[in-house]
């Protein structure tokens, strides 16, 4: 499990006083078990580097045993833990969670692991304990079936095996530019073409013609790694005209990461507003999910990097932040930005009232350095807490967005999660592990070369 950092950040409830402290226990569960980071049964919470993991949600509902009742699983529910992967609720439904480890090579054994497990499932039926060989089980035992609780249920067929796969990696904040470069660019198309392929070849029959169309541009869009890849390149390029110079790479990664944020915030807001549009919980506007904290992140930065990150605060706002569109709450559209004090980080802040949901972009820049608020990280005891920028705070008052800057630095690491791709359409994990897993762990291999 990641380490609390051991600084000057870091204080005791006796020092600090608790902020927002309503659903600690709730938000704690749910931050665990979306860290494929935690080392399972570890409790000296000792850092490892340059770790993978992943998350393998599929369509089959767990259920646990109450008062001599089955009952249906709550999120964060720890279903069956066995070495190197548990198994967890995810809104009732089973959630395989990796630990995240050096050797990519575990990881394709825990492929294999779920794959005899979900075997398992279609095997039994729904009043039958589900068998599982060397795992250690919920007391109580769980079963399966293909219906959450109150439904019609039926057999566990062959297509209920197939799940959403998100990868967790850390990259070194030197390596964050490339990482970005790597996942936008056209040529990564030799990694995916592989998987739409295959796609095409598991494509269901009798599809109507709208939803044949569908499926066409799901495929395709399967072959990108970032949905917002276009903007985001658009994001490097700008943050490359600020300064010039070398071994500023790191502070590049870093400013660019902060644009896509902004981005991702304002696109998520102006759905907000629109209840058409409305999207689900905040982290689904993310692509790339920030899973380390942006303040540890500048602590990762060089002396250099960070004396140049403070000088050019006004700079950065005018040519960057000041291109972007925002959301105007008042006339209910998106426009450029033309007043930079009136400008929110976040206009659709849960709550809508406060300080934070009132935090400017300006103020978030600063926080940012000055890591002048507190919040606890995945891995810390109750009541400990780091200093993280305004986002990563305002965040932990989200209860499904808790994780974005939940984390602080694996050493000279910075966690994400990438998220949404391949697209909209379910992989076994056999497809996932062959034409996911694999050509994101080569792109991987790639960025922490020289880090």
């Amino acid at each position: 499990m990641y380490a609390p950092l051991q600084n000057k950040n870091t204080a005791s409830m006796s020092k600090i006083k608790k902020v927002h402290t309503q659903e600690l226990g709730k938000k704690r569960k749910m931050l665990q078990r979306e860290n494929p980071h935690n080392n399972l049964g570890n409790t000296d919470r000792t850092v490892v580097q340059r770790k993978i993991g992943f998350e393998f949600e599929t369509h089959i509902w767990a259920y646990k045993k109450e008062y001599e009742q089955w009952v249906g699983t709550t999120d964060g529910d720890e279903l069956y833990t066995r070495n190197g992967m548990k198994a967890v609720s995810d809104s009732g439904r089973i959630e395989f969670v990796t630990t995240a480890t050096n050797d990519f090579n575990d990881q394709l054994q825990q492929c294999e692991k779920i794959s005899t497990d979900l075997n398992a499932f279609v095997a039994t039926n729904e009043t039958t304990d589900v068998n599982l060989n060397n795992a250690n089980v919920r007391q109580g035992g769980i079963r399966v079936r293909s219906t959450a609780p109150g439904e019609e249920s039926a057999p566990i067929g062959q297509n209920l095996k197939k799940g959403d796969a998100q990868i967790s990696l850390g990259v070194g904040v030197s390596g964050l530019t490339k990482m970005l470069e790597t996942i936008t660019r056209d040529n990564i198309n030799n990694l995916t073409d592989p998987l739409r392929e295959r796609l095409n070849q598991v494509r269901p029959n009798n599809l109507t013609q709208e939803r044949d169309e569908d499926y066409d541009r799901l495929v395709n869009e399967s072959g990108l790694l970032m949905s917002d890849g276009e903007r985001t390149l658009a994001d490097l390029n700008r943050v490359k005209g600020l300064v010039y110079g070398k071994n500023i790479e790191g502070l590049r990664g870093l400013w660019t990461l902060m644009m896509m944020t902004v981005r991702n915030l304002h696109a998520y807001s102006e759905k907000y507003k629109n209840p058409q549009k409305k999207a689900s919980y905040t982290k689904a506007s993310f692509s790339l999910l920030p899973r380390t904290n942006f303040h540890a992140m500048y602590d990762m930065l060089s002396e250099k990097e960070r004396e140049l990150y403070k000088k050019m605060a006004e700079t950065f706002w005018d040519r960057t932040f000041m291109l972007l569109p925002h959301y105007n709450e008042k006339e209910k559209k998106t426009e450029k930005v033309l007043a930079t004090g009136a400008t929110k980080l976040y206009p659709a802040m849960i709550g809508g009232e406060g300080d934070l949901a009132n935090t400017t972009l300006e103020q978030w820049y600063a926080s940012i350095h000055k890591g002048d608020s507190q919040r606890r990280m995945v891995g810390q005891d109750e009541g400990d807490t780091s200093n993280v920028d305004k986002l990563s705070l305002m965040m932990g008052e989200e209860g499904t967005s808790a994780s974005i800057g939940a984390m602080g630095a694996d050493e000279n690491l910075a966690v994400f999660e990438l998220r949404h791709k391949p697209s909209k359409i379910h992989l076994t994990i056999e497809n996932f592990r062959d034409y996911v897993l694999n050509p994101i762990n080569t792109l991987r291999n790639q960025w922490n070369e020289g880090i």
